[in-house]
């Protein structure tokens, strides 16, 4: 397991981690994805999302520093160049479920981890 990897393990089993890498806060591809979660708290709250912003060397969740773990740290875990944009999903076992180069909508990360046993499970017990 790589240090990117064990620094984000006070999540598990607890959170589901929304990784978004990208090169600098200018890109377009950043914004779109942070406009997109901007209006979907609500629903990231009700899933147990944590959203951790890999920005050049800083790391950082609801605009704090995240975790102690280096970028670098984070991108050698998870295989993502400097210069590249990344969407990583990390469910609540510490397992990668979705990784892709383009912001994802909220419906579709919504659907997606809606989809998974655990969260399945998890709507049954609310609904009781």
């Amino acid at each position: 397991m790589s240090t990117g990897e064990t620094a984000l393990d006070g999540y598990r089993w607890q959170n589901r981690l929304l990784l978004v890498f990208a090169p600098d806060a200018d890109s377009a591809l950043y914004r779109r994805q942070q406009e997109m979660l901007l209006v979907a708290e609500c629903g990231l709250n009700e899933r147990d999302m944590v959203i951790i912003f890999v920005i050049r060397d800083a790391v950082s969740t609801k605009g704090r520093p995240a975790a102690p773990v280096a970028a670098v740290d984070l991108r050698d875990a998870y295989g993502v160049l400097p210069h590249e944009f990344r969407v990583v999903l990390i469910g609540k076992d510490g397992g990668v479920k979705l990784r892709q180069e383009e912001p994802i909508s909220v419906a579709d990360l919504f659907a997606l981890i809606d989809s998974m046993p655990m969260r399945k499970q998890e709507m049954r017990k609310r609904s009781k």
